[in-house]
This record gives C-alpha cells, sequence and structure tokens, in this order.
C-alpha cells in the first residue's frame, strides 16, 4: 500500500471514530472502560465503514505484516 494510501486510509478511520465519538456525548461515554476486558466495546468503531481499510493499511506495514 503506497504512503498516500495508507494516510489517507487511517485519516478517514479516525474523522469517522471522532465523529462517532462526537455522537456517543464526547469521550465521557469512552472513559474508564477498556476494550481488552470487554471486545464489545470495540463495537463502536468496529463497525465504522473505514474500520476495515485502516486494518489494511496496518497490514501493509512491514513490521506489522501477518
Amino acid at each position: 500500500m503506497s504512503e498516500e494510501k495508507f494516510r489517507n486510509a487511517f485519516r478517514e478511520f479516525s474523522k469517522a471514530a471522532l465523529l462517532r465519538i462526537r455522537q456517543s456525548g464526547g469521550l465521557g461515554a469512552f472513559s474508564g472502560r477498556i476494550a481488552i476486558f470487554d471486545s464489545s466495546r470495540d463495537g463502536h468503531f468496529i463497525d465504522l465503514a473505514t474500520f476495515t481499510e485502516a486494518v489494511s493499511a496496518i497490514e501493509s506495514l512491514p513490521m506489522f505484516g501477518i
């Protein structure tokens, strides 16, 4: 994946995630909640249309490749 596509994937995911946080009432809705103890908390972000592209971007990095 090119650096430009990588950056765009993360930019779009970040924008969507921030919008989701704002729509949920701000960071207070997420404060003190650790997804490692309850993976359903990741659902706020996993269901974003931009999530899959961001994951692909991470996997394209040599240090994170699968």
